[in-house]
Protein backbone atom coordinates (compact mmCIF):
# COMPACT_ATOMS: atom_id res chain seq x y z
CA UNK A 1 0.00 0.00 0.00
CA UNK A 2 1.09 3.77 -0.56
CA UNK A 3 -0.09 7.12 -0.04
CA UNK A 4 1.38 10.86 -0.73
CA UNK A 5 2.93 12.49 2.17
CA UNK A 6 5.05 15.70 1.65
CA UNK A 7 4.45 15.20 -1.74
CA UNK A 8 6.22 11.99 -2.13
CA UNK A 9 4.53 8.64 -2.23
CA UNK A 10 5.77 6.22 0.61
CA UNK A 11 5.22 2.47 0.46
CA UNK A 12 5.39 0.68 4.03
CA UNK A 13 7.81 -2.55 3.41
CA UNK A 14 4.83 -4.98 4.48
CA UNK A 15 1.91 -3.68 2.52
CA UNK A 16 -0.12 -2.05 4.93
CA UNK A 17 -1.87 1.19 5.71
CA UNK A 18 0.45 1.93 8.40
CA UNK A 19 3.43 4.58 7.43
CA UNK A 20 5.37 6.39 9.83
CA UNK A 21 4.95 10.36 8.53
CA UNK A 22 8.10 10.72 10.93
CA UNK A 23 10.77 8.67 9.37
CA UNK A 24 10.25 10.20 6.13
CA UNK A 25 13.16 12.40 4.73
CA UNK A 26 11.41 15.67 3.25
CA UNK A 27 12.21 15.89 -0.58
CA UNK A 28 14.49 19.29 -0.34
CA UNK A 29 16.32 17.85 2.00
CA UNK A 30 17.51 15.01 -0.04
CA UNK A 31 17.90 17.82 -3.01
CA UNK A 32 19.73 19.60 -1.02
CA UNK A 33 21.87 16.77 0.09
CA UNK A 34 22.49 15.43 -3.26
CA UNK A 35 23.42 19.08 -3.82
CA UNK A 36 26.11 19.27 -0.74
CA UNK A 37 27.73 15.63 -1.27
CA UNK A 38 27.06 14.16 -4.45
CA UNK A 39 30.58 14.63 -6.37
CA UNK A 40 29.43 15.26 -9.40
CA UNK A 41 27.64 18.30 -8.34
CA UNK A 42 28.85 21.71 -7.64
CA UNK A 43 27.10 23.68 -5.18
CA UNK A 44 27.64 26.51 -6.51
CA UNK A 45 25.94 26.37 -9.46
CA UNK A 46 22.67 26.35 -7.93
CA UNK A 47 21.07 29.11 -6.66
CA UNK A 48 18.11 28.89 -3.92
CA UNK A 49 15.28 31.18 -4.30
CA UNK A 50 13.30 31.71 -1.43
CA UNK A 51 10.19 33.95 0.69
CA UNK A 52 11.96 36.52 3.17
CA UNK A 53 10.01 38.99 3.99
CA UNK A 54 11.24 41.89 4.27
CA UNK A 55 13.58 41.40 1.35
CA UNK A 56 12.73 43.69 -2.11
CA UNK A 57 9.60 41.71 -3.70
CA UNK A 58 9.79 39.43 -0.59
CA UNK A 59 12.80 37.19 -2.11
CA UNK A 60 16.15 36.17 -1.79
CA UNK A 61 18.68 34.16 -3.89
CA UNK A 62 21.86 32.45 -1.81
CA UNK A 63 24.43 29.75 -3.46
CA UNK A 64 23.45 26.51 -2.26
CA UNK A 65 27.60 26.60 -1.17
CA UNK A 66 27.03 28.90 1.27
CA UNK A 67 24.77 26.03 3.32
CA UNK A 68 26.04 25.01 6.47
CA UNK A 69 23.91 22.22 8.26
CA UNK A 70 20.55 20.82 7.14
CA UNK A 71 18.11 19.65 9.57
CA UNK A 72 14.92 18.09 9.12
CA UNK A 73 12.76 20.50 7.99
CA UNK A 74 15.38 23.67 7.53
CA UNK A 75 18.58 24.79 6.39
CA UNK A 76 21.02 27.11 7.37
CA UNK A 77 23.46 29.23 5.74
CA UNK A 78 25.99 31.29 7.02
CA UNK A 79 25.83 35.19 5.99
CA UNK A 80 28.81 37.48 4.89
CA UNK A 81 29.33 38.55 8.64
CA UNK A 82 29.41 35.23 9.77
CA UNK A 83 25.98 35.18 11.19
CA UNK A 84 23.60 32.15 11.24
CA UNK A 85 20.36 31.87 9.03
CA UNK A 86 17.66 29.60 9.46
CA UNK A 87 15.37 28.75 6.25
CA UNK A 88 12.70 26.23 6.49
CA UNK A 89 12.12 24.26 3.53
CA UNK A 90 8.39 25.65 2.90
CA UNK A 91 9.98 29.12 2.07
CA UNK A 92 11.93 28.05 -0.78
CA UNK A 93 10.45 28.84 -4.03
CA UNK A 94 13.15 27.51 -6.89
CA UNK A 95 16.50 25.71 -6.70
CA UNK A 96 17.86 26.29 -10.43
CA UNK A 97 20.96 24.87 -11.94
CA UNK A 98 22.45 28.07 -12.94
CA UNK A 99 25.75 25.93 -15.22
CA UNK A 100 22.77 23.95 -16.81
CA UNK A 101 20.03 27.30 -17.10
CA UNK A 102 17.58 25.12 -15.42
CA UNK A 103 15.07 24.48 -12.55
CA UNK A 104 15.72 21.34 -10.57
CA UNK A 105 13.10 22.31 -8.42
CA UNK A 106 9.75 24.82 -8.08
CA UNK A 107 7.45 25.17 -5.46
CA UNK A 108 3.80 24.25 -5.74
CA UNK A 109 2.72 27.29 -4.03
CA UNK A 110 4.45 30.20 -6.27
Amino acid sequence: MSREVNGTVARDLEGSDAVDEKSLVHPLKNILNRLRWDSKESPEDYLITYRHRGAPDDIKQVRASLIQRLGKSYFIIQGETGEETLIPFHRILEIHNTAKNSAIWISRKR
